[in-house]
This record gives structure tokens, C-alpha cells and sequence, in this order.
């Protein structure tokens, strides 16, 4: 028996610290989108994020949207809810930078970054969801693998 052709790449989920927000590095991306035949990329924004673009991105969105920074990618709002093959998602971004003594606030680091405490409680309160993407580990996850990085974190 023939195995299944597997569907191809339609969508590239990003966990944060993307890092093309140059034009130049952002048309790059999309033309290995393109060449690659993905419709689109969805970013999860990390917490080496340039938030001071993040935050001009999406003054002029609606409230809880997507916004799209390219023909291909779109930044998603945290927290965000959406389906992707079939599936019912939140993108959660964001995370603690447990470096922030050796960085500058406004040049490689900015408050924004981490998720506020009404952020969490919006999340929460969409109930649940198939799939969670984010940045960030979950302290108590049961992940052996995630839990022995945390315990091994010499920064906390």
C-alpha cells in the first residue's frame, strides 16, 4: 500500500525572536516564503523582539487582530485565537528575558516583552484551545526535557 502524500506547508507558526523587522531582511523572508510555495507566516512574537516596532505595527489595528507586516506575514496580538488545519489555536508570545541586567531597555530590551497579567486572564478566559504556541516554558509542564533546561538555567 502507497503511503498518503503529505499535505504540503501552507503556514510556518514563528515562536518569537524572529528578527527580520529591516525591510530588507522582511523581503528576503518573504521570497523563501514565496519560492517555498508557503501562503503565509505567522509570528508568535519572543522577548527579543523590537517591541518598539511591534507597538507601531499595531497602532493602527483593531484591537485583538493580526496585523500583517508583508504580502506573507502577519504578527499576532497576545494573546491571538485562530484555526489552522483544523485545529483551534492561541498564540501566546511574549516571555521574560532572564538576561535583562546585560541589556538596554529600548535598544535589545523593552518592558513590553512580558505578558501583562490581563493578557494572561484574557487567554484564560477564551477557554480552551487544541494548541498552544508561545515563547516562553511552562514552569511544572512535566516536560523532562523543559524542566531539566529550567533546573539548569543558571540564570533562573
Amino acid at each position: 500500500m502507497l503511503a498518503a502524500e503529505p499535505a504540503p506547508v501552507r503556514t510556518v507558526l514563528s515562536l518569537g525572536d524572529w528578527g527580520y523587522w529591516q525591510k530588507h531582511r522582511l523581503d528576503q523572508f518573504d521570497s523563501l516564503l514565496r519560492r517555498s510555495g508557503i501562503a503565509r507566516a505567522l509570528i508568535t512574537l519572543g522577548n527579543h523582539e523590537e517591541y518598539d516596532r511591534v507597538a507601531q505595527a499595531f497602532d493602527d489595528a483593531p484591537a485583538g487582530h493580526a496585523v500583517r507586516i508583508s504580502p506573507y506575514v502577519w504578527i499576532l496580538p497576545r494573546p491571538f485565537r485562530f484555526t489552522n488545519g483544523g485545529r483551534s489555536v492561541l498564540s501566546f508570545g511574549g516571555a521574560a528575558s532572564v538576561d535583562v541586567r546585560s541589556r538596554r531597555e529600548g535598544v535589545d530590551w523593552w518592558p513590553d516583552e512580558m505578558p501583562s497579567e490581563e493578557q494572561a486572564a484574557a487567554a484564560i478566559g477564551g477557554g480552551p484551545a487544541e494548541v498552544m504556541v508561545t515563547h516562553d516554558c511552562v514552569e511544572g509542564s512535566g516536560v523532562a526535557v523543559v524542566e531539566n533546561l529550567l533546573a539548569s538555567n543558571p540564570l533562573g
